[in-house]
C-alpha cells in the first residue's frame, strides 16, 4: 500500500498475479486405471451438508 496523490483516493495498491499452465499430456492408451466411484454419492454428500449446516444454524441462532 502506497499513499496516493489522486483526488478521492487515500492509498494505491499494486498487486501482481503469477499464473502457470498445467497440462495433462498423455494419450488414452496410457490410461490403465478405471474410474470407480467409491464412498458416498454426490447427492448424499450435498444433502448431508445442507442438513448439518441447517442444524448448526438453529443451534447457534437460538435465543438464550
Amino acid at each position: 500500500m502506497v499513499n496516493s496523490n489522486e483526488e478521492g483516493l487515500t492509498h494505491e495498491s499494486n498487486w501482481a498475479t503469477l499464473t502457470f499452465e498445467v497440462t495433462h499430456k498423455h494419450s488414452a492408451e496410457t490410461h490403465t486405471h478405471e474410474n470407480k466411484e467409491e464412498g458416498i454419492s454426490m447427492y448424499l454428500f450435498i444433502l448431508g451438508s445442507i442438513l448439518i449446516i441447517g442444524i448448526l444454524f438453529f443451534i447457534f441462532n437460538r435465543k438464550k
